[in-house]
């Protein structure tokens, strides 16, 4: 099978666009937001194996039209630059390819290599910030949350003390919490919206909270980005 020819007749109309996510991905600030670290490198592995076939057959050999020795200087720049799109004058892990001294596959070795040390590296900030102090008060406003939830749920009420007992845990949460840092005023703020939503016994606020709160949730990892790692 021809599998360069396949190659060609296949990339033509698609090849330009994968590029563009790749480079709008490695650019922009927006999944760091949501702690995605781990998932956008994921993200950029996958999409960069697609991209590695413009260049690379199924059987890992650089297309004759690529290698250094069938190529030009001009020509391997415009193939880096069509790599990139219109990020083109990005070329950094393919410099050595431009100017003759190795392979393209060079540079998408260097990529992935870059991608591992990175999720390593992501891992292990996610893992600190699984044992800091605010990380267990994810933990805590998260069982609140889903208890005052199913209380509320409930046909029965509760007696006083259970009722106060809920109210007591929340504020426990945001007791001590210091009013110079940030994150804290964050968290006994929504802890403060939380016991009034529960007071009122407002389900649909309650419901709001806990998609808010729950992993993945907007305000859960507004403030998981907020934990302090040392180094970062």
């Amino acid at each position: 099978m021809n599998f360069e020819k396949i190659n060609n007749s296949q990339w033509d109309m698609n090849y330009a666009s994968v590029s563009f996510v790749i480079q709008w991905i490695n650019s922009t600030g927006h999944l760091d937001i949501v702690d995605m670290g781990w998932s956008k490198n994921l993200i950029l592995r996958r999409l960069t194996a697609v991209i590695k076939t413009q260049f690379i057959s199924p059987t890992n050999q650089i297309y004759e039209k690529y290698l250094v020795k069938n190529t030009t200087v001009k020509e391997r720049k415009r193939y880096v630059e069509k790599l990139n799109g219109r990020w083109y004058s990005i070329t950094a892990p393919f410099n050595g390819y431009i100017k003759g001294k190795g392979e393209i596959d060079e540079g998408f070795k260097l990529i992935w290599r870059q991608f591992l040390q990175e999720e390593k590296k992501k891992l292990e900030i996610s893992d600190v910030r699984r044992q800091s102090r605010v990380s267990r008060a994810f933990d805590e406003i998260g069982e609140i949350l889903a208890a005052m939830t199913e209380n509320c749920k409930g046909q029965e009420k509760d007696s006083q003390n259970s009722c106060d007992e809920f109210v007591e845990r929340i504020r426990a949460v945001s007791a001590g919490k210091s009013e110079e840092a940030f994150v804290d005023r964050l968290i006994s703020f929504y802890c403060y919206e939380i016991e009034k939503a529960y007071a009122n016994r407002d389900m649909a606020l309650l419901e709001e909270l806990t998609m808010d709160w729950c992993p993945n949730g907007l305000m859960h990892d507004y403030v998981w980005q907020k934990i302090k790692v040392a180094g970062q």
